[in-house]
């Protein structure tokens, strides 16, 4: 099972709790859609008991510094767009994209954040 999420913008609250459930799940990776935002962020995903992997956002400002600290504890940080097994993803900012790379048969799926729906 894959957790998937996006657009936390630093919202630590609502992070840990799909933290916790990721860990209670026992999820075996976590895809994350970008816009972390804060590199801080990183002291609530450490509690994550599987690899993450993530993708940058439209509001990820300081990516150097959002790379180093996530990088520093081990999770991957894969840059505008990332796949991992068979699941692509990006933030989808541009949706013509986000539709070309699902209808390019390329991937078994294709996650996207942005638009603040589930």
């Amino acid at each position: 099972m894959i957790g998937v999420l996006s657009d936390t913008h630093d919202n630590i609250e609502a992070t840990r709790k799909a933290v916790k459930l990721f860990n209670e799940l026992e999820v075996e990776h976590v895809l994350h859609a970008g816009d972390v935002v804060s590199p801080f962020m990183v002291r609530v995903f450490k509690e994550l008991e599987c690899p993450l992997f993530l993708v940058f956002g439209n509001n990820d400002g300081d990516r150097i510094t959002l790379k180093n600290f996530f990088e520093k504890e081990g999770f991957c940080v894969k840059g505008d767009f990332g796949v991992v097994e068979d699941v692509a993803f990006l933030h989808g900012t541009y949706l013509p994209l986000v539709e070309a790379l699902a209808r390019s048969g390329m991937y078994g799926c294709v996650v996207y954040g942005h638009t603040h729906e589930p």
